[in-house]
Order: C-alpha cells, then sequence, then structure tokens
C-alpha cells in the first residue's frame, strides 16, 4: 500500500491575475484540495495505510483496498494537477515577457533588422 502526504505546495491558490490568463486554474486549485482533503479523511479512517509494516500488506478487505486505489489515483491526479500549473506558470511567464518586449521593439523600422526586403 502506497500513500505519501500531500505536496508542500497544498496551500497554493491562484492569484487573480493568473486566473484571468488561465480561468480553469481556479477550478483545478479546488480540485486540489479536495483531493488533499480526502487523501487526509481516508487516512484518518485508516491510519494503517501509511505503514511500511509486512503485517499490513496482507489485509485483503475491500474498503481498504478501495481505499489505496483512491490514494493512488489522488496522487496520480495531484501530481497531473502540479505539472499542468507549472506548464500554466511558464505559459503565463512567457507571455508576460513578450508583453515586455513586443516584436519589432528593437527594430523602429519595422523591417525584422535587414534593409534588403523592403517587405
Amino acid at each position: 500500500m502506497s500513500t505519501r502526504p500531500p505536496p508542500r505546495d497544498a496551500d497554493w491558490l491562484p492569484t487573480p491575475p493568473e486566473i484571468e490568463q488561465a480561468p480553469e486554474i481556479a477550478l483545478l486549485s479546488v480540485l486540489q484540495r479536495t483531493l488533499d482533503v480526502t487523501v487526509y479523511a481516508l487516512l484518518a479512517i485508516h491510519p494503517y495505510l501509511t505503514a511500511d509494516e509486512p503485517c499490513y500488506r496482507h489485509l485483503d478487505l475491500p474498503e481498504i483496498n478501495a481505499a489505496d486505489a483512491v490514494l493512488a489515483h489522488a496522487h496520480r491526479l495531484r501530481d497531473a494537477l502540479d505539472r499542468y500549473r507549472r506548464a500554466i506558470a511558464e505559459l503565463y511567464a512567457r507571455s508576460t515577457r513578450d508583453e515586455a518586449d513586443p516584436p519589432g521593439a528593437e527594430d523602429p523600422d519595422g523591417h525584422g533588422g535587414s534593409d534588403d526586403i523592403p517587405f
């Protein structure tokens, strides 16, 4: 049975500019919080799921197997949410950089730096 605590950035909340840039992260942050609460609740009910002792590995009760499966899926989904959030953060940072340096900022006549082709 494999469990681990929620990630350290469990307190992350998207800022208004981040939500404006990618509105879906607001709902995804709610989903991440829900996953954290689910993991805590299941571990409160079944604390032995965190034990690495072999005597707990042989437990073959439906509710324990189901709880362990939910925990495994929650961890995978949390990892996917973290990857998505990092990708959106990078996209946001990239677009912010692009806005700071608009195309042609270094080329005042708009020819792409070359006077050989006038268009």
